[in-house]
């Protein structure tokens, strides 16, 4: 279930993000935080497009295999053909859930982006207690620099999410804006004020991404 593990991947995230901070100067924290960015950005437009079309393509492929080798036999039965082409329709029925895996990520990303500032005031705060500058090795006031880098840097994070939305619409073909107005229009015409509360789901959507689709990406969401 996504929607369960949205929190403990927005821990994860700004856990990792946070140790960074152990770099040996603030030279090597920057470049480990763009180096991670980049990563980001390939992960979120190529590689995970990849895994996706991998785990839908090799099933077919295998099935394709043993269909021809169960062909030669002539003791043998092969692989309905049918079964082939409602696979290839499932491929085509999952470019909406692809897209909200990705608005899933998009979301875990930003909200760990936006809580970091407030982790390392809270490691500033309670350095005595923690004694993080003596663990990593670094000036308590270093986490000054490092608290007002994670604030200068989020409007330019917000550019950047702008400009990975539109190469995923261009490189994908999403509809980015239009599932959003849509899920926009559920979220305010919904029947409980609590949008969890509803008990009709989406069922052409996969089983673990329900729960997200039915929140609509809202305030309630997050």
């Amino acid at each position: 279930e996504a929607f369960l593990l949205a929190p403990i991947s927005i821990v994860l995230s700004a856990s990792v993000g946070l140790a960074t901070i152990g770099a040996d100067d603030f030279t090597d924290f920057t470049l480990g935080f763009f180096f991670e960015t980049i990563l980001g950005i390939i992960e979120y437009v190529y590689l995970d497009a990849f895994i996706a079309y991998a785990s839908l393509a090799f099933p077919q492929m295998i099935g394709k295999v043993i269909n021809a080798i169960m062909s030669i036999l002539p003791f043998s039965k092969s692989v309905d053909e049918d079964e082939l082409e409602e696979a290839e329709i499932d491929a085509e029925d999952t470019l909406v859930e692809d897209l909200m895996g990705f608005l899933a990520a998009y979301g875990v990303n930003t909200a760990s982006v936006y809580m970091t500032p407030f982790f390392i005031f809270f490691f500033w705060d309670f350095n005595d207690q923690l004694r993080l500058s003596y663990l990593y090795g670094f000036r308590k006031k270093d986490l000054l620099i490092y608290l007002l880098f994670s604030v200068v840097i989020i409007p330019f994070q917000i550019v950047m999410d702008i400009l990975t939305f539109n190469a995923q619409e261009l490189f994908h073909g999403w509809k980015v804006y239009e599932y959003l107005k849509y899920a926009r229009y559920r979220f305010i015409n919904r029947t409980s004020r609590w949008k969890g509360l509803e008990r009709t789901y989406d069922e052409s959507i996969d089983p673990g991404l329900r729960a997200i689709d039915q929140m609509c990406f809202s305030s309630q969401y997050f």
